[in-house]
């Protein structure tokens, strides 16, 4: 019987982290979050993540890798620091906010996170109550693949 009731527990307890990383409902858009953000000038954003209950949101200043962490609400930033060298978007690919706009459009929302690496954009979502993991062209924002996220 204490078997149960511990196993119990810890299920609860993953439950309860992954729902930590999820927007909250009167979050703003991911979209709208990378947009503000490449109306100042931070670009281009190569990674988003939400954790923590902010947007960990790693880009360029002046041609220099930060990270800043953004309120999902307000999206004001809360904080920057300098971050490590990060690939650069192709200039034919799509901005982030475009690629996330394309997402939230085909009805995948929330997004939980983007990263870029070699022309594509590796996004992990919510699409019918169900986690996604979505391949997309960058300089197209075409899905190449919807699979589960394990």
């Amino acid at each position: 019987m204490r078997t149960v009731l511990l196993l119990g527990s810890l299920v609860s307890v993953v439950v309860t982290v992954a729902e930590a990383d999820v927007p909250p409902s009167q979050a703003s858009p991911l979209s709208q979050v990378l947009s503000k953000l490449e109306q100042q000038g931070l670009t281009p954003i190569v990674e988003a993540a939400f954790d923590d209950g902010v947007w960990e949101i790693e880009t360029f200043r002046k041609n220099k890798p930060i990270e800043v962490h953004v309120n999902p609400q307000t999206l004001a930033i809360i904080s920057e620091h300098p971050d490590f060298h990060h690939q650069k978007l192709s200039i034919k690919d799509l901005a982030a906010s475009q690629i996330a706009r394309q997402i939230e459009q085909a009805g995948y929302q929330p997004i939980l996170e983007m990263d870029y690496e070699h022309g594509q954009w590796e996004v992990e979502t919510l699409h019918a109550g169900s986690e996604r993991e979505l391949t997309i062209e960058a300089s197209t924002g075409k899905i190449l693949s919807d699979r589960a996220d394990d």
